[in-house]
């Protein structure tokens, strides 16, 4: 490892950088560790969460912000490349794995701990998916080239869902809630991620007004697929209303230009809050 100085577009410096293919990232240990790592993962555009990172190790928990796709956009991104980072988090420090992760980063987090999960012992999901999506690749879809899967397993692609919808627009810019439209709990067809396989637990965050995608209604599909399976007590779930979906510590109160995130500023930092104050004791009740 070695010192970085920079940092991505939502956070800063002063980890240590790691290059472990099939993944790097930048390690920041805590002053006096709470007996738990968190590897963390961004979202959709694709800027590494040291800032996010900072935050847990502030709180105790050494942690590691990943950047997990490349150029080639989100298309097929093997779902070991999360497994791989836990298990080298694990080998190093010693220390059980929590994986904390906000939006696409969220449903990457989620998919990874019910097919692969590693040494990963719990998962923290800030506006999460229920179901496996399809990719996104530079320079967005035309319509010319064939929809894919996110993510794969051993070189597969997961079954995802697809939809032909159109964003709408609204005073704030693009609304892409329509773009995903989630199947009915009874209507995924295998494309549902298989939460109960997991055998941790798992914090879901959500706010009522997310307009990127319904975080909320898919924090809420997850809740009844892990209660129907007897997993009720393993499922935690933080929602907040008239909050979207820019509500972890290092993303409240930032801006996308021309795209509507949802939510107003007050009930997006109050959500944020009371989600961190959770997440914090759901970790060290982990190291517990």
């Amino acid at each position: 490892m070695e010192p970085h100085d920079g940092g991505g577009q939502h956070g800063s410096s002063g980890g240590d950088i790691v290059t472990a293919p099939p993944f790097h990232g930048a390690l920041f240990r805590a002053v006096k560790s709470a007996g738990v790592a968190v590897l963390v993962l961004h979202g959709a555009d694709g800027q590494r969460r040291d800032a996010w990172a900072q935050r847990f190790a502030g709180e105790g928990f050494d942690a590691l912000a990943i950047r997990w796709f490349g150029e080639d956009g989100i298309v097929e991104v093997p779902l070991e490349t999360v497994s791989s980072a836990a298990s080298w988090l694990e080998r190093e420090l010693g220390l059980p794995v929590a994986v904390a992760g906000h939006s696409k980063g969220a449903e990457l987090a989620l998919a990874a701990a019910a097919y692969d999960p590693g040494p990963v012992r719990a998962v923290l999901a800030w506006s999460p998916s229920a179901v496996a999506w399809y990719g996104s690749q530079p320079g967005g879809d035309d319509g010319s080239r064939p929809r894919r899967s996110s993510w794969s397993l051993g070189g597969e692609p997961l079954p995802c869902v697809f939809t032909e919808a159109a964003p709408r627009e609204s005073e704030r810019g693009l609304v892409l809630l329509p773009c995903y439209e989630c199947p009915a709990d009874g209507d995924a067809d295998g494309k549902a991620i298989p939460l109960e396989r997991f055998s941790g637990r798992v914090l879901l965050v959500s706010g009522t007004e997310d307009k990127l995608w319904p975080s909320e209604e898919m924090a809420q599909m997850v809740v009844r697929r892990m209660q129907a399976h007897g997993r009720a007590h393993d499922v935690v779930h933080i929602s907040g209303a008239g909050a979207g979906h820019l509500i972890t510590p290092d993303t409240v109160g930032l801006e996308f230009p021309g795209i509507d995130m949802g939510g107003v500023p007050d009930a997006d930092r109050q959500l944020s809050a009371r989600a961190w104050q959770k997440a914090v004791e759901f970790l060290r009740h982990r190291a517990g």
